[in-house]
């Protein structure tokens, strides 16, 4: 299957292309450089073939997106619809969650999460603890029968650092890197 896969987060906007299911690409833009996040979708849009079956030259793939932040949904839709000419398939909207839920309201549930945890399972085929790192960090929980559990959400590093210096007398704003050794010394 050629697809275009968009990961539409809190903060940036990924875009994958997919040959015959092969990862050909991924490139990643700020949610409000939408002119980069445009001219990424139109790029890997371009590169999908146009169907043999086509007598209107229609390209041979779907875009389909995985969406935390509705306002970004709708550019990214928009994007599309206008520039594309074909329909953007959401998970969760008109795409099936991937993987049974076992929660109160999946709905409520990012699909990033879902997506996660469901392709997590379908690569160890077992129980599996899921964990994201980005605007929050998100752990998750599949059981050994494939079945999303829950989890929890915690503010990410760069909003944690910002709490601990607001909500502190003498701890300064950090900039997040990797630490040289385990734990901090200073």
């Amino acid at each position: 299957m050629n697809l275009v896969a968009i990961d539409i987060g809190n903060t940036n906007i990924s875009v994958g292309l997919f040959l015959k299911g092969a990862e050909q690409s991924i490139k990643t833009a700020g949610g409000a450089e939408t002119d980069k996040v445009a001219a990424n979708i139109r790029e890997a849009w371009e590169k999908i073939p146009v169907s043999k079956h086509s007598k209107e030259g229609k390209q041979d793939g779907v875009v389909i997106a995985s969406s935390v932040k509705p306002v970004w949904t709708e550019m990214v839709r928009k994007i599309v619809e206008e520039e594309l000419q074909t329909k953007l398939l959401i998970i969760g909207e008109n795409i099936p969650f991937p993987i049974d839920m076992a929660i109160e309201n999946s709905i409520k549930v990012g699909t990033d999460r879902i997506v996660a945890a469901a392709a997590a399972y379908s690569v160890v085929g077992d129980a599996v603890v899921v964990l994201q790192v980005g605007t929050a960090v998100t752990i998750d929980l599949v059981d050994e029968n494939g079945v999303f559990k829950g989890g929890v959400i915690a503010p990410g590093f760069e909003a944690s650092s910002q709490a601990l210096k607001d909500s502190t007398a003498q701890l300064p704003k950090i900039q997040i890197h990797k630490p040289a050794e385990v734990y901090g010394k200073n």
